[in-house]
This record gives C-alpha cells, sequence and structure tokens, in this order.
C-alpha cells in the first residue's frame, strides 16, 4: 500500500493505492507537480497555479508537553545535519536516516529524524540556515524528547517554503546571528 496527500483550493485528501498500483503511482507522480485523476489513471497537467501544503506551525518549544506519538508541524532554522547512518526499521529491513538540528523563535533547539531517500538526498539540497517545515512530525522519546519525520507516511518536509513563517523566521535567525557576533 502506498499513500498520497493531495492538496487542491478547497482541501486536502489522502490517495491509497494497492498492489500494482502502488508501483504506478511511485514511478509517475512527482511532488509539487498538478496531475488530474481518472479511473486510476495519471495524466501530468501543465498548469503553474499549484495549491500550496497547508501547515498549522507549533514552537518547537511545544514538543515539551506533547506526548509521545503526538503529530504536530514545526518549521526551524536547519542548523546542522548528521551523516547518514545504517538502521534496522521496524520491518527488520536496513535503511538510511540522518538526523536534522533545527531552532526557531522559542529558541528550543530540537532533533528532527529522517529516513530513507531523504535522509540519503537531503546534503544535496541542504544549504546552511535553510529553513525547513515539517508537516505530521511524530513525538519521539530518542535523546529525551525529539521528532521523527518519517514515522507516518503522511509525513512530509518542504526546504525553504515560500510561505510568512520562513521569512519571518529567517528574519529572527539573522538577528540572533547579528547579535551573537556583537
Amino acid at each position: 500500500m502506498s499513500t498520497l496527500d493531495l492538496i487542491d483550493d478547497s482541501a486536502e485528501i489522502r490517495l491509497s493505492a494497492f498492489g500494482t498500483g502502488v508501483h504506478q503511482l511511485y514511478d509517475c507522480v512527482e511532488v509539487d507537480k498538478i496531475y488530474y485523476f481518472s479511473n486510476v489513471r495519471v495524466l501530468l497537467d501543465s498548469r503553474d497555479d499549484l495549491p500550496h501544503l497547508s501547515f498549522n506551525f507549533e514552537p518547537l518549544s511545544a514538543v515539551e508537553i506533547k506526548e509521545k506519538h503526538d503529530v504536530m508541524d514545526v518549521i526551524g532554522i536547519c542548523r546542522s545535519i548528521g551523516p547518514i547512518e545504517d538502521v534496522t526499521l521496524k520491518n527488520l529491513e536496513q535503511g538510511k536516516k540522518r538526523e536534522l538540528k533545527l531552532i526557531d523563535q522559542s529558541d528550543k533547539e530540537m532533533i528532527v529524524t529522517i529516513l530513507g531517500t531523504n535522509a540519503e538526498n537531503f546534503e544535496r539540497i541542504y544549504t546552511p540556515g535553510c529553513v525547513v517545515a515539517f508537516k505530521r512530525a511524530r513525538v519521539t522519546l530518542y535523546a529525551g524528547k525529539s521528532l521523527d519525520s518519517s514515522c507516518l507516511s503522511s509525513s512530509t518536509f518542504k526546504m525553504n517554503p515560500n510561505i510568512v513563517e520562513a521569512i519571518e523566521l529567517r528574519c529572527w535567525y539573522s538577528s540572533k546571528d547579528e547579535q551573537s557576533e556583537q
């Protein structure tokens, strides 16, 4: 089974694919593209008016009052990335993981774990001080409390999203950086 979150101007909905449809879905769908879905046939649309993923951000400091397995949307400056590590997944398969260290206006640093191809490709798209927004990251008890963006199939993240919260975060971080240099 595979799931895909779809967004239009009015709402979000989850599409689930089973059997051979899983491979068809993964092979032909890309993030941030517009598609028509009809009779399990997927066609790319060339329009540029892309609906945006909506977030309900909470500060990283709110993780402290959350329970294990709670889900939250967070946004932060990526201060550092850890190395790729081999990990045994819950299904006993081998996978890759990477830890990111985020900070936000609450001045709380938090570790967020990403798995699989996201972990492997993150270094390629990473720039120091980039903004990362996570949708449906799950609270874990690793190294105190932390967040895992890969536990749920519905979790996702955006690098340097073009949203007001990202601009505000960059401004805050720039002023914090300038203050620490003085």
